[in-house]
């Protein structure tokens, strides 16, 4: 598999290519070739994240009734680290903070085909590298043994304000 590793800025694309790790992976899997479709892509600050390949992904893994407008408008106010296999959005994990004191891992979401594969933890991993701040969030019960497999720790209970969509 071909990993490709992005951090881009709104406006500019700069994209590292790892061959090296292509190179020992053939080594290891004894592969000489690859499909487009073993290509993965990771981009750190997605600011070209489609709202519709978002909120495909979204239903995919939590099924329901979400609004584009208002789904595209809450991408730009997240930090929004992708991964892509073949062009194809596979995860996504996205982080709101005010950049200096509080954030949060709004959702982080994988593909149910594409899961136990190590894309949530390469998520998680460049989420750790790239946030600004300390991250808190909640999780899922049953999916605990992920995140402290990945090195988080348990932190503050979480409690909730809920509030019915429009």
């Amino acid at each position: 598999m071909l990993i490709y590793f992005s951090v881009v800025p709104c406006g500019s694309a700069a994209t590292v290519c790892l061959e090296k790790l292509l190179q020992a992976w053939r080594k290891v899997a004894r592969m000489d070739t690859y499909s487009q479709r073993d290509i993965m892509e990771y981009k750190v600050d997605d600011c070209t994240l489609d709202v519709q390949a978002f909120l495909a992904l979204a239903d995919s893994v939590w099924p329901g009734q979400y609004d584009a407008d208002k789904t595209q408008e809450a991408l730009r106010r997240t930090l929004n680290i992708t991964a892509y296999e073949g062009g194809r959005l596979v995860g996504c994990l996205r982080i709101l903070t005010d950049g200096y004191y509080f954030g949060t891992i709004t959702e982080l979401l994988v593909l149910p085909g594409f899961q136990r594969q190590g894309i949530g933890s390469r998520l998680l991993c460049l989420a750790r590298e790239h946030a600004p701040t300390l991250l808190y969030f909640g999780a899922q019960p049953g999916v605990e043994e992920f995140y402290e497999k990945n090195g988080c720790t348990r932190g503050m209970q979480s409690y909730m304000i809920e509030k019915a969509r429009p």
